[in-house]
């Protein structure tokens, strides 16, 4: 027997091993990071609002975290012995259930009542529009791109924005269940991880649309996928167009852009260039008809005065060439969720330590000189990245 094949057969097969050991750890210590941010940013929602329902904050924060405790750790050993519980059916039984409970949840709340500026700043929009008055110049400051109105125009038609809600509620469990299909226990856990989401049911009750923005910017990404893969430039200037009105929605989503463009045309610069000038064309048709009616007005007062003073000019620059950089790192769609909810809570977290060191912590999160809901951003896809392989990723040698 040649000794230099005895050596050389077990090699493999401990590389092997160690390789598997090495990617189950990484898997396992960037769920505890996201576990936290997930745990963070809900117990900061507790913090904030518990008291204004008359709710004792620190018992709160303890029955979430032992809730979300037992749906994390113990929620697949239960599955695996009941494995009904991750049938199909039960999971629509359960995503009907909640949808209908969201609807009288929403109900039991009269946004008059409530002081948070989204709902009335999205409904004076389109009030305005509908009376033929320029949207922009408002008491309310309507922050959004003009398409973040378009999308919540059919429920304002159906008498209640917030059904808007509802309906990323839908989309968002179908992108649960459509991405986990090799572990449907991970279709029940990541919901229920968003039905017991302090700042999910924030959302609803207040009828915002932060979770809602990034929802449709999710479906845009699933959209693009199909597009993209192996047709023609057209497809992918529809592909640019179609982003450019997600775009103008909100600032936010262009270094999601540069975070989600890698994984598709990291080899093909012609499809990047199509892309990339029908993007534009898309973002600006949106605008020329506010441009053209108050050009002085929209650019000085406008969704890029308000949304460019949440951060100071050098760290916006700077979070731009971050997500340009991390962005050509992302060789698949599990890469990106991860990328994406990294970033958003990382961007959301500086402008809240600026306040933080301006005013202290406790005014930051209970008074008004921080929005919070901010963090709602995050929600969509850190769910995603918990899971199972958001978005059926590609190939890592693409």
């Amino acid at each position: 027997m040649n000794p230099k094949n005895v050596e050389r057969t077990p090699a493999p097969r401990i590389s092997c091993m160690s390789n598997i050991i090495i990617s189950n750890n990484n898997s396992r210590v960037l769920n505890y990071f996201l576990l936290t941010i997930y745990t963070t940013i809900n117990l900061l929602f507790i913090w904030k609002y518990a008291p204004d329902y008359g709710l004792p904050v620190w018992p709160i924060m303890t029955v979430f975290v032992a809730l979300a405790s037992v749906v994390v750790w113990f929620f697949d050993r239960i599955l695996h012995l009941k494995p009904i519980l991750a049938s199909k059916a039960m999971y629509h039984v359960l995503t009907i259930c909640m949808a209908l409970s969201f609807f009288y949840i929403l109900h039991q709340f009269n946004p008059d009542e409530i002081r948070v500026g989204r709902y009335p700043s999205i409904y004076d929009w389109l009030s305005r529009l509908s009376h033929n008055q320029f949207p922009y110049q408002s008491s309310t400051n309507p922050s959004g791109f003009p398409f973040l109105y378009i999308l919540a125009l059919p429920f304002y038609l159906l008498g209640d924005i917030g059904y808007l809600q509802i309906i990323s509620f839908f989309l968002f469990a179908w992108l649960i269940f459509k991405f986990n299909s090799e572990f449907p226990e991970s279709r029940l856990k990541l919901l229920l991880l968003l039905i017991i989401s302090p700042s999910f049911l924030y959302e609803i009750v207040v009828r915002s649309e932060l979770f809602s923005n990034m929802v449709f910017f999710l479906i845009y990404a699933l959209l693009i996928r199909n597009l993209i893969t192996g047709r023609s430039s057209l497809t992918t200037a529809i592909a640019g167009l179609l982003g450019g009105f997600i775009l103008s929605t909100r600032g936010i989503i262009f270094p999601l852009l540069l975070l989600l463009i890698p994984v598709h045309f990291r080899s093909e610069p012609k499809k990047l260039i199509i892309f990339g000038l029908s993007l534009i064309a898309g973002f600006f048709l949106t605008l020329v008809p506010f441009l053209a009616w108050n050009l002085d007005y929209f650019l000085t007062k406008g969704p890029f005065a308000i949304q460019s003073s949440y951060l100071p000019k050098i760290l916006i620059l700077i979070s731009i060439v971050l997500a340009m950089v991390w962005g050509l790192k992302n060789k698949n769609y599990k890469d990106f969720v991860t990328a994406a909810a990294t970033f958003l809570f990382i961007t959301v977290a500086v402008a809240f330590s600026i306040s933080v060191t301006s005013v202290g912590f406790c005014k930051a999160v209970r008074g008004d000189f921080f929005d919070i809901s901010y963090f709602c951003f995050t929600l969509p896809f850190l769910l995603l990245a918990l899971g199972d392989d958001p978005f059926a990723a590609e190939s890592d040698s693409k």
